[in-house]
């Protein structure tokens, strides 16, 4: 090791991941219970099937339903963005294609975005080997092609019937990223605190002491 890593500090794969499974599971869960629970009730009002009160309190609580659901998918969100600034931010040795700031933002560019989450998660697979090979870190290597399915994968979201397929299989890539890119991060972050800084103490400075001509000569 050649170099003084930078000030990385671990982070809980329990707390991302947990996270990120609860939004985008539970929310994506309540989401669909309350869109139905909503269309059911406004049907039901139409037709004369549910009383226009009982229709209208149950439209009310799928909304309610449904604002949290739209909380929690959106707090996932903010875990996952605040993963990719952390990881990034693990790397940053002048030689990483893209700052955190960059890295984050740029996703939310419309249409660009499909292109720069290749540059964001393989991109940094491959930026995170190159960081280690680079400094000779004696910590595991990411699987590149782990983080690039992650990327190909949503897209194939957009076929019919394969869609809903590849939608469960984004969430468990996607939890699969987070574990390694957590693991990839805490990995720096112990290198760190094995390999403890130690400053050289300074050499005292003596100033010589001019003789005295008054003093006697033994």
């Amino acid at each position: 090791m050649n170099m003084q890593l930078n000030n990385v500090r671990p982070v809980s794969k329990g707390l991302y991941i947990g996270v990120y499974i609860g939004g985008a599971v539970l929310g994506g869960i309540l989401m669909v219970a309350a869109i139905v629970a909503m269309a059911v009730a406004a049907a039901g009002a139409e037709d004369g099937s549910i009383p226009s009160d009982t229709g209208a309190a149950i439209a009310a609580v799928g909304g309610l339903v449904l604002l949290l659901a739209s909380a929690m998918t959106l707090t996932s969100t903010v875990f996952l963005m605040m993963l990719f600034y952390k990881m990034w931010s693990a790397i940053q040795d002048g030689h990483a294609r893209t700052t955190p700031g960059k890295a984050v933002g740029f996703l939310f560019i419309p249409l660009f975005n499909l292109y720069w989450v290749f540059q964001v998660l393989w991109g940094f697979s491959k930026d995170y080997n190159a960081f280690l090979q680079r400094h000779r870190l004696p910590v595991p290597l990411l699987s590149e092609n782990l983080f690039l399915w992650t990327c190909i994968v949503p897209l194939m979201g957009m076929l019919p019937v394969v869609g809903y397929f590849a939608q469960i299989a984004v969430l468990v890539m996607y939890i699969m990223v987070m574990n390694a890119a957590c693991n990839a991060i805490n990995g720096l972050a112990n290198l760190q605190l094995q390999t403890p800084q130690t400053a050289a103490a300074p050499t005292p400075t003596v100033n010589p002491v001019a003789p005295n001509p008054n003093m006697p000569v033994e």
